[in-house]
């Protein structure tokens, strides 16, 4: 543990010495990596594997620029490696690390490597926590170093990626990247740059008569909800299939489909549905 860093000690919740920030996207985006890069030190496991290095969403307390800074690394709580038992608790319990809410949602993604896996991924964030979501969304691309001399404002205008200037816009053209292997002040630089943003984020929300960060009370509205529409989606879907099932014509066609492959199979078998063979001569 670093020194100058604790698990997620409060000072007064919501004072405006605090920036808070939730690193959401899928698994091998490099969410982990970004965080230590906040943070200026290896505090979140970032090693590359094939299943993902974060199991469960962990919090880290740094400083930036005098005031406080509350990273949340969060597990795969929106990709499709995403585990349906885990989901609602994962979920709370990233909610509950950035209460009372967090300044900014930075999905994490890397450059050139936005799939639809990214654009799903971004999509269920929008609905698990609402239209609101994006007045906190910043988008953070991974690898700059593979940008070469082109920023990455020039990156995402010539992507030609659809679905990735679906989320630029949505989240207000704001972007940035980070080397992760950055040092010094090549380090420090990417990390004033988002912060800054983040700053003006929330500057404009407050003029905006929005709040300056995502209330927690919001999220767990906005995420109950979501679970109660994918419960009614459920139930619904399961009662039509009742309904349909139980129809005459259908259950009359189930009973023609069964005894007809009853007849198939009967007829298949070795001795059944043969002519009978001549009797050989001696």
């Amino acid at each position: 543990m670093h020194p100058a860093q604790g698990r997620m000690e409060r000072t007064r919740p919501g004072q405006d010495s605090e920036l808070r920030l939730i690193l959401i996207g899928k698994s091998g985006g490099g969410k982990s990596a970004t965080g230590n890069t906040l943070l200026g030190w290896p505090e979140f496991d970032s090693r590359l594997q094939a299943r993902p290095t974060t199991q469960v969403c962990q919090g880290c307390r740094g400083q930036w620029n005098g005031k406080a800074l509350v990273v949340i690394d969060t597990a795969d709580i929106c990709g499709p490696e995403a585990s349906t038992d885990d989901l609602p608790y994962e979920t709370r319990h990233c909610i509950d690390l950035a209460r009372p809410g967090p300044h900014a949602l930075v999905f994490v993604t890397q450059v050139g490597r936005f799939t639809a896996e990214d654009k799903a991924a971004a999509n269920h964030i929008l609905e698990a926590f609402g239209k609101e979501a994006a007045r906190y969304l910043i988008v953070l691309f991974t690898r700059r170093e593979d940008l070469g001399t082109f920023s990455v404002q020039d990156y995402v205008d010539r992507s030609g990626n659809e679905a990735l200037w679906w989320l630029v816009e949505k989240c207000g053209n704001r972007v940035c990247a980070f080397n992760n292997r950055a040092v010094g002040a090549e380090r420090e630089g990417q990390v004033n740059e988002l912060m800054g943003m983040v700053e003006k984020m929330v500057q404009v929300n407050t003029r905006a008569k929005s709040k300056p960060f995502f209330e927690s009370s919001a999220m767990e509205a906005a995420f109950g909800a979501y679970l109660d529409r994918g419960k009614a989606k459920g139930e619904d879907f399961f009662s039509r299939f009742c309904r349909w099932i139980q129809r005459p014509r259908v259950l009359l066609g189930c009973f023609l489909s069964g005894a007809f492959f009853l007849l198939l199979l009967y007829y298949s078998l070795p001795g059944h549905g043969k002519e009978p063979q001549a009797a050989s001569r001696l």
